[in-house]
């Protein structure tokens, strides 16, 4: 008689679960239930998600189904590749989400440096996400972004640890700043 217990080997969670638990670890409870109601009830899912789900069609990939959770949570922001539509909003959104003030010094240097009319060409962009992220750096905070391969960038403020385990565990879905190459 074999000595050892055989117990049967629990399959690891599914990606988008596994990724969603770290990426919303403080809205554990509320992105469990929105995974059970996917895998159980999609005819609620898609009711409840009609808006979204009318955006991105209805079998949403991985990424997106996160996107959405996201989006509903108001943990992320998405900025046209152009630019921002308000000036500092996403300072003001970033400082909503970490929940304390900022002091953006190198932030605020580049946009007194640049024109506003010049703020809105596309180019601009880039680097405002590279001093963004440098000012959140000092507060141990990266900017996450979301690799949809939409015309515009989806991210938000994200623990430096963790920024770092997400874009190395899953790069095909998650950059930084330091990843981004030309393309923020």
């Amino acid at each position: 008689m074999w000595p050892f217990k055989v117990r049967k080997k629990t399959p690891p969670p599914p990606v988008l679960e596994a990724l969603g638990r770290v990426l919303f670890a403080q809205y554990r409870e509320a992105f469990d239930a929105y995974c059970v109601l996917n895998a159980t009830d999609p005819h609620e899912f898609r009711s409840r998600y009609r808006d979204a789900l009318k955006v991105l069609g209805d079998e949403p990939s991985r990424l997106e189904l996160l996107y959405i959770f996201a989006t509903k949570e108001d943990l992320v922001l998405l900025i046209d590749c152009r630019g921002e539509e308000n000036a500092e909003e996403i300072e003001a959104f970033l400082e909503t989400r970490i929940g304390c003030a900022i002091a953006w010094t190198i932030t605020t240097a580049l946009r007194n440096a640049v024109p506003e009319e010049a703020q809105r060409d596309g180019k601009f962009i880039e680097a405002l996400f590279r001093a963004l992220d440098q000012d959140l750096g000092s507060i141990g905070q990266r900017l996450l972004f979301f690799n949809l391969h939409w015309d515009a960038n989806v991210f938000m403020p994200m623990d430096e640890q963790v920024h770092i385990a997400l874009v190395g565990s899953a790069p095909d879905h998650f950059r930084g700043i330091k990843e981004q190459g030309s393309r923020i």
